[in-house]
């Protein structure tokens, strides 16, 4: 991932531009499941769940930002 002055300089920008509070939300989630009918495999999923969102709040409004290619 990145580091913590990126991630700070990020937040920083936010604030600078207005927001009362800010933060960046990672995530990195392994997910999986398998589908069982009468006792026999019907099928499975697996994944992965990888990105960052960025919220901003200026009183009582919000905006949000997300994406999974960082």
């Amino acid at each position: 991932m990145h580091s913590d002055e990126a991630y700070s300089a990020v937040i920083n920008k936010m604030l600078s531009g207005g927001a009362d509070f800010a933060e960046i939300f990672l995530e990195e989630r392994y997910t999986g499941s398998i589908n069982m009918v009468q006792g026999e495999v019907e099928g499975s999923v697996s994944g992965k769940l990888f990105g960052a969102g960025l919220r901003a709040f200026k009183g009582t409004r919000s905006i949000y930002a997300y994406t999974n290619e960082l």
